[in-house]
């Protein structure tokens, strides 16, 4: 695919002689810039135990400007046709570092929380890239925080733990001046590659026929209201435009373990046997016979194909239309299957234009998510570095945002409930968690009573 491929002739006399590429902005890029304050984006705020070197995390900042389009990429929403990113032949950004090492730890901890929310009150300039902030905190003579902070229609979040792992193995490599190896090529694909495909998708009728016959005639699922009573079991925290309550819970190892056998017993992930479990939980939560799930999907195949390196915002939100009235335990799990084979050739049309076809209404306003942060592991493979303690400050515009996640090192799965209080009381939000907790525990029951047939969960 060649540079400039993606833009009108006329577009093209206008650019600046910085530019080596250019194309339009994502449909979801442009919702989250249209609908987000300028300061809208993502905190990381990881905790290290080693020593700073400040010309090491430089030049592991460099190379990863240089070797990736859309940390070189302005925003631009006038000036041409229709709203284009331009990607620069160079960017540059400054790593910000603050010498916390006279202070105590309560007067460390009292800066770094007035300073976490200054930072996410900090806009950012669209037209001036990389829409990404560098910040360090030494807090001792071996150990120091590493804080990247993101707008959030750079880029998603496998692409925020990639790059903050090419980062980081980056800085290790080059620590003390040790000579490194050259920097890594530049990924064999590119982003406008993700664009080109949503802008095929969108002039594809079949695309859109699909999308509108798929969803016509759904009810929209929204929460119900309720009493927004306290619970010891909740955090909440306050932000600018809404109070969100989080809600974290384990699951018990051996659970994890039959969840595991479970997925192999039906050829597929723990991703598409938890999207049962939620299936499940919301037909018996908003009492339906069928259910609209909106999945998030980060746009890349699960066995790590080619093109997985390209970072940006690649997140899409996919709706899966599910009966589970009539399904069991495996008949939903098998269902579940069936809807991702069916949506392969229709996935690249892009949330906002699926939410347009849907009708003046959301399909629904409860989002689900599985996260994996493979590239951890690369991390830790690379490097001696120990991360103490690693927090995200992460912004979701959904009233109730659901996501598993296993930790790459033990196999574990946690389940986190994210919810826009404004919404859903405090109550409210611990009574689902609980429902979740035993979904699961029915689900592993179920399967457990399978296997005692006869008909044994293991690989087949």
């Amino acid at each position: 695919m060649q540079p400039f491929s993606l833009i009108r002739a006329e577009d093209r006399a206008l650019l600046p002689r910085t530019a080596e590429d250019a194309y339009p902005v994502g449909a979801l890029q442009a919702d989250l810039f249209l609908r987000s304050a300028d300061a809208a984006g993502d905190l990381f705020m990881l905790h290290m135990n080693t020593a700073y070197d400040h010309g090491a995390l430089h030049t592991a900042v460099e190379h990863a400007v240089a070797r990736h389009d859309i940390l070189r990429t302005s925003f631009h929403f006038a000036g041409y046709s229709r709203p284009l990113q331009l990607v620069h032949r160079s960017a540059g950004v400054r790593t910000a570092v603050t010498d916390l090492r006279p202070y105590s730890r309560a007067e460390q901890q009292d800066y770094l929380d007035v300073w976490r929310e200054q930072e996410l009150g900090t806009p950012y300039d669209w037209t001036d890239p990389p829409l990404m902030r560098i910040s360090v905190h030494v807090l001792g003579d071996h150990e120091f925080l590493f804080c990247p902070a993101f707008h959030e229609a750079l880029l998603d979040s496998w692409s925020e733990s990639s790059l903050i792992t090419e980062i980081l193995a980056d800085y290790w490599a080059g620590q003390g001046g040790s000579p490194r190896s050259r920097p890594a090529p530049r990924p064999a694909r590119r982003f406008a590659e993700c664009i080109a495909r949503e802008e095929a998708a969108l002039s594809d009728p079949a695309v859109t026929e699909f999308w509108s016959t798929e969803l016509a005639g759904a009810e929209p699922m929204f929460l119900p209201v309720a009493d927004r009573g306290l619970s010891d079991g909740c955090q909440t925290c306050d932000t600018d435009t809404a109070t969100a309550g989080f809600l974290g819970a384990d699951l018990d190892p051996a659970v994890c373990a039959e969840l595991a056998a479970l997925a192999r017993h039906h050829r597929t992930g723990l991703r598409q046997v938890l999207l049962a479990v939620h299936a499940r939980v919301l037909a018996s939560l908003i009492g339906r016979e069928e259910v609209v799930l909106a999945v998030e999907s980060d746009g890349r195949s699960e066995d790590g194909g080619e093109g997985t390196d390209v970072i940006g915002v690649r997140l899409d939100v996919l709706f899966y239309r599910l009966r589970t009235a009539d399904a069991d335990w495996s008949g939903l799990i098998r269902a579940v299957l069936d809807k991702e084979h069916e949506l392969r050739t229709v996935g690249h049309c892009p949330y906002p234009e699926v939410q347009r076809l849907a009708g003046p209404r959301e399909p629904t306003d409860i989002a689900f998510a599985w996260s994996q942060f493979r590239s951890f592991e690369e991390l830790l493979a690379a490097t001696d570095v120990e991360s103490l303690d690693a927090k995200a400050h992460l912004r979701t515009g959904v009233t109730l945002r659901v996501s598993f996640t296993e930790d790459c090192f033990t196999g574990l799965l946690s389940l986190d409930l994210e919810a826009d209080l404004r919404k859903v009381g405090e109550e409210q939000l611990c009574a689902i968690g609980e429902m979740y907790r035993n979904a699961v525990a029915a689900l592993v029951a179920d399967a457990r009573g399978v296997a005692a047939r006869g008909d044994v969960l293991g690989e087949r």
